[in-house]
């Protein structure tokens, strides 16, 4: 832990210490940078942060992604306390977002240079965030909350990652700050997603640390941190529930302090990340010619529940695989118009009908399955490069095409992209394996 200055140790807002098991915890004080002006990063401005004039219009426009609607986006909180940030060094996983904390988010780049950084805002904490720590209360809670309607069966949420200065020593203590992400159905009653992946284990200081759900939790004091001032913060977290298409629901997310509203915590949202989960189209068909003017045209489509064709002759269906008969010899064009709730693609291929021996094009071979938890078969008749991508386009592995395994041990969790030639995919890591 880093020794407190004189200076600092006469700003004490509160003078009692806490003891538990043994341990007695150090007085409660706030801190400030006023000697590095807002923004700043850190020493080679690879962190940012800034604040934002319309911060409501600011979410609308870059936290949300493909497959969902949003309206009615409402922010509460204190104005420095919300904020966007950049990260180019990749601490946090993905590089840019919205930054909401306790206190101010000029208190989040580091580099990490004092044990006691915070700002009390003296506002109230959140209901809601009362209900997941029994015991305590809340303060200085920063809250945004919109509607929304997802075209997806499944939503992924914001890409997340807590942390707070209130690490490591006031773990176990009664100062557990918390972070909550709920969803509510039309009619229903608010559900909390901000958990450990398969747990019912909320993010807060004392339930996820150096000493409990520990594979979670990254020491920033030792070695001190060059890109957070927090002392601890855990590793990146992803929402996924199902949902309702065509539905809507409405969403809350919140950070606070609990216990008193002293040393800040922040939770740094990805931008772009809160999105409907349906894989995009990968379009294909074969021509399969039963005689001179008749063609059975295989669907070999995947990641669409709509198609359109049209086969050149004005005639059209919308079914999966249809025959079709032209009336009269000639060179067609024959289209395919795939869509799921998201994505809309097309492929167009020539049939030459009245004559026979018409070759049809190979079936294309491209699928992705986990075999086992954090064991994935992907099979690929190209032998291109296949590409894995992190949501914020990090390249993370590259593999040979043709059908082999992988595994995601050593992966962050998780959303993960898939790219080989035109073909993409996804698919998510949930634990740490």
């Amino acid at each position: 832990m880093k020794f407190l200055s004189t200076l600092l140790l006469s700003a004490i807002v509160s003078t009692s210490a806490w003891a538990g098991g043994g341990k007695v915890f150090p007085p409660r004080v706030s801190g400030a940078k006023s000697a590095i002006p807002f923004p700043h990063g850190n020493s080679t401005s690879q962190f940012q942060v800034d604040t934002i004039p319309n911060l409501a219009q600011f979410i609308s426009d870059h936290l949300f992604g493909s497959c969902v609607q949003v309206s009615n986006v409402q922010v509460g909180g204190s104005s420095p306390a919300i904020g966007h940030f950049s990260d180019s060094t990749g601490a946090m996983g993905f590089n840019n977002g919205l930054l909401m904390t306790t206190g101010s988010i000029a208190n989040a780049p580091g580099p990490n240079t004092n044990g006691a950084m915070g700002q009390n805002n003296a506002l109230p904490g959140d209901s809601l965030l009362n209900t997941l720590i029994p015991g305590y209360y809340t303060y200085d809670a920063s809250v945004l909350e919109f509607d929304f309607i997802p075209y997806a069966d499944t939503l992924l949420g914001f890409q997340y990652v807590f942390g707070s200065e209130e690490y490591p020593e006031f773990v176990g203590s009664s100062f557990n700050d918390v972070f909550g992400f709920f969803i509510t159905p039309q009619g229903g009653t608010p559900i909390n997603l901000a958990t450990l992946p398969g747990t019912n284990t909320v993010v807060s200081i004392n339930s996820v640390n150096q000493n409990d759900n520990s594979t979670f939790y990254n020491d920033n004091e030792n070695p001190v941190g060059q890109v957070l001032e927090y002392d601890g913060y855990l590793n990146p977290l992803q929402i996924f529930t199902p949902v309702t298409p065509n539905t809507v629901y409405h969403f809350k997310i919140a950070i606070a302090d609990a216990g008193d509203g002293i040393f800040d915590s922040g939770v740094f949202l990805q931008a772009a990340s809160f999105m409907g989960d349906e894989d995009s189209i990968m379009v294909d068909f074969q021509v399969n010619q039963l005689g001179p003017l008749s063609f059975e045209f295989q669907n070999l489509t995947n990641g669409a529940n709509d198609y359109t064709w049209a086969f050149g002759d004005g005639q059209f269906s919308t079914d999966v695989s249809p025959i079709h008969q032209y009336s009269a010899p000639g060179t067609y064009n024959v289209s395919l118009l795939a869509k799921n709730y998201c994505y809309t693609q097309a492929l167009n291929r020539q049939v030459l009908a009245g004559t026979t021996g018409l070759a049809a094009p190979p079936a294309s071979i491209w699928g992705l399955y986990e075999t086992e938890p954090g064991l994935f078969k992907i099979s690929t008749e190209e032998q291109t490069p296949i590409q894995i991508l992190s949501t914020s386009g990090q390249l993370v592995m590259t593999l040979q095409g043709g059908t082999r395994l992988f595994s995601t041990s050593g992966l962050a969790c998780g959303i993960y992209l898939v790219q080989q030639g035109l073909h993409r995919t996804k698919f998510s890591v949930n634990q740490t394996n």
